[in-house]
């Protein structure tokens, strides 16, 4: 009869224990025949011989002969050898197994979509039932702010965080918890940059939170400088614009404000100026490359870019652009003859002739005349000069070419005279000949010295170093022929040639 009662009170015990734990504590004295249920306690009473055995508290155990558990089930087979009592209910890991039949049922797993079982054994509310996706009193950032899981294993309402505000931490960060937001532009009261176009007033929330209480655009500018003392600049020209200023043409440039601004400028290449923003050539001059030149005089760019005159080897000299044509190269071909201290001899014509070999240099020419630097000695009347030209045979003078007219008053000079330079202005042309002198060919300019009345006179006398021979000729348009006479002084004798 004392089993019997033992039975009933558990019985009882689980039928009154709903989603609460189970604390089954049996006591025995001696001569109980009865016992007694502590509500949620569980303190059971039984007379049988005077023992007592002593179950768990809080934790829905129920405890008999033998002992008891905590998790639900029984230390050991009750009298028909039951380990749970019908109905009951635990948790294995995220499975549940429920008693059938005073034994645990194969476990059953939590459905997929809400994979949580809480409590262990028959426990609070949940008794063994599957509930949501999070752990009670957790925490976690969702996208409307912090949320916190209930005690049914479901996430409550988030809480809504400030305009300027985050949600951080949650589940091993920490708890979730509203912060606020790092802004990109204010960290501290003032102005400060939003862009490189718009200025932005930094203020605080009532949560302390820096944002950007107002923005401003940096019309025709930019907006420069550290917070909280930035400001807008504005453009004082269009960036790449050029204009004449400074110290010749200025350029349109960003500053390091992010303004623009106009440079210091540069200076134009030489015979040029700044017209409408940039380097113009000034009137009368060519560019060049870089340079702007003179085609009339520039020996480099004679005529034209890149139109350098020739090179004459001495004794030739010049060689210069608009020496005689504008436009043009020209120089004198020819030398020096030395005179070497012998005295002044006569011809048979009773005057002295010289002649001066010029060689013409790689490129062909133009003959334009002769040339002489001459001088007289004697001491009264006139002296008039005679040029002419002859090409050459054997290293001497052969055909005659060219010869000046008698008299010519450009040739003639009073004496005594000291050094003068003339050239021929005219005269008669020979043999064909049609003013082309050949590249690399060998010419000889011709010199005679005669008298204007009674007098004799010395022409061509100077102090000039020569190379080259001397010859005796008769009057010319003849041959002109080898003699024995020696040169009176340095003649200074050349051809006039324009290369074009």
């Amino acid at each position: 009869m004392a089993r019997a009662s033992q039975v009933v009170v558990l019985l009882s015990a689980f039928s009154l224990v709903a989603c609460t734990s189970l604390l089954g504590d049996f006591k025995s004295g001696a001569g109980g025949d009865g016992g007694e249920v502590d509500g949620a306690v569980g303190d059971a009473t039984t007379g049988d011989g005077g023992s007592s055995s002593s179950g768990g508290t809080g934790d829905g155990s129920v405890k008999g002969e033998g002992g008891g558990s905590t998790d639900g089930s029984l230390d050991g087979p009750g009298v028909d050898g039951s380990v749970c009592a019908a109905g009951q209910a635990r948790c294995v890991g995220n499975d549940v197994e429920t008693c059938t039949g005073g034994q645990w049922g194969a476990s059953v797993a939590c459905p997929t979509a809400d994979p949580y079982c809480s409590g262990a054994g028959v426990c609070g509310a949940c008794s063994g039932v599957c509930q949501g996706a999070c752990t009670p009193g957790s925490t976690t950032c969702s996208t409307g702010g912090p949320q916190t899981c209930g005690s049914n294993g479901a996430w409550n309402t988030p809480t809504a965080c400030g305009t300027h505000q985050t949600c951080t931490g949650g589940g091993s960060a920490g708890p979730a918890t509203c912060t606020c937001a790092v802004d990109p532009t204010c960290s501290a009261a003032g102005l400060a940059c939003q862009d490189a176009s718009t200025l932005a007033t930094c203020g605080q929330d009532s949560m302390g939170c820096w944002y950007a209480s107002s923005t401003a655009p940096c019309a025709n500018g930019a907006c420069f400088g550290t917070p909280p003392n930035a400001q807008c600049c504005t453009d004082a020209c269009t960036l790449g614009a050029m204009q004449c200023g400074g110290v010749g043409v200025q350029q349109c440039v960003t500053q390091g404000n992010g303004c623009t601004a106009w440079n210091a400028g540069t200076a134009c290449q030489t015979n040029a100026t700044c017209t409408s923003g940039a380097c113009q050539c000034s009137s009368g001059f060519t560019p060049c490359g870089s340079a702007c030149v003179d085609i009339n005089t520039d020996s480099n760019n004679c005529g034209g870019c890149n139109k350098a005159c020739p090179v004459l080897a001495s004794p030739s000299f010049g060689a210069t652009c608009g020496l005689i044509t504008a436009g043009e190269c020209a120089g004198y071909v020819g030398g020096y003859v030395s005179a070497g201290g012998s005295p002044l001899l006569s011809n048979p014509d009773g005057e002295t002739v010289v002649a001066v070999k010029a060689t013409m240099p790689a490129v062909a020419g133009t003959f334009v005349g002769v040339g002489a630097l001459v001088g007289s000695t004697d001491t009264s009347g006139s002296t008039q000069m005679v040029f002419g030209l002859y090409d050459d045979s054997g290293g001497k003078p052969n055909l005659n070419l060219f010869y000046t007219s008698v008299p010519d008053t450009t040739l003639e000079f009073n004496d005594p005279s000291g050094l003068i330079r003339l050239k021929s202005d005219g005269g008669s042309y020979l043999n064909g000949f049609n003013n082309a002198l050949a590249a690399s060919t060998t010419y000889w300019a011709y010199m005679k010295g005669g008298t204007n009345g009674s007098s004799k006179n010395t022409a061509g006398t100077s102090t000039s170093p020569c190379s080259a021979a001397d010859w005796i000729n008769v009057q010319p348009p003849g041959t002109f022929a080898a003699g024995s006479a020696s040169c009176g002084g340095d003649y200074n004798l050349y051809l006039i040639v324009s290369f074009p």
